[in-house]
Order: C-alpha cells, then sequence, then structure tokens
C-alpha cells in the first residue's frame, strides 16, 4: 500500500466515523438545548421566588436575640393553646412542627422542586419535536 492510500484510507469517512460524529453533534444539540432551558427559565424562577423567599427567611431565619426570643415564645405559645384547646401532645407537637418552618427543610423542598420542574422540561421538549416532525 503506498503512503497516498494509506492516507486516502486515514481520511475516508467510515461509518464508525459518521457514528461518532452524529453522537458528538447529538451531545452538543442537547448540551445547547439544556443551556437555553436554563437561560430561559432561571431568571423567572429566580424571580418569582425571590420575594416569598426573603419573607420566610426573614421569618425563618431570627437574626437578632429579640427575634428569636419572640418566635420562640410564639411556637410555645401556639403548643400551648393546642394542648389546652384538648388537643393530643403528641398531635399538638406535630401540628407544631409541621406549622413552622425548618429552613434546611425549606431550602430541600425548593431544590428538590426545581429539579423536578426542570426534569419535567427536558422530558416535555422530545416530545414537542417528534410531534413537530411527525406533522
Amino acid at each position: 500500500m503506498s503512503e497516498e492510500d494509506v492516507e486516502e484510507e486515514e481520511e475516508a469517512e467510515t461509518p464508525m466515523r459518521r457514528l461518532r460524529a452524529k453522537r458528538s453533534g447529538s451531545d452538543m444539540e442537547e448540551l445547547r438545548e439544556v443551556l437555553k432551558i436554563v437561560r430561559e427559565e432561571v431568571p423567572g424562577l429566580l424571580k418569582d421566588i425571590t420575594g416569598p423567599l426573603k419573607e420566610i427567611l426573614g421569618i425563618t431565619f431570627a437574626t437578632t436575640e429579640e427575634e428569636a426570643e419572640r418566635k420562640a415564645k410564639a411556637i410555645a405559645r401556639f403548643y400551648k393553646e393546642l394542648v389546652d384547646a384538648g388537643i393530643d401532645k403528641d398531635v399538638a407537637l406535630q401540628m407544631t412542627q409541621s406549622s413552622f418552618i425548618n429552613p434546611m427543610d425549606l431550602i430541600s423542598k425548593l431544590s428538590e422542586t426545581w429539579t423536578k420542574k426542570m426534569a419535567a422540561k427536558k422530558r416535555a421538549k422530545p416530545a414537542e419535536e417528534e410531534e413537530h416532525s411527525s406533522s
């Protein structure tokens, strides 16, 4: 085999090279689509949650000793009123725990919700593309 034949063979488009190129292009398209969704959706999501989040965090995170004391007294008063109203102490405790926000639970739930929403949008995109391509 001459050097020219070897060079031609190396440059020839083989099925494997086409597959690699197609897969690479497909991966790039998928990455572009994900980045496009992030670019379009994240600012809106941030705007939607910023106000309520500031309010919740302002309530949840006591910034001064006086605020922490007021919050603790409010929680204790809530529990006491439930028990005084005849509610079982265990039930009153559960109701109190569920009525006041744990900051870490809040952050975890927000993160989980956002992740699910992004995954749902990602799943919806291929379905929309299939509808458009079959039309």
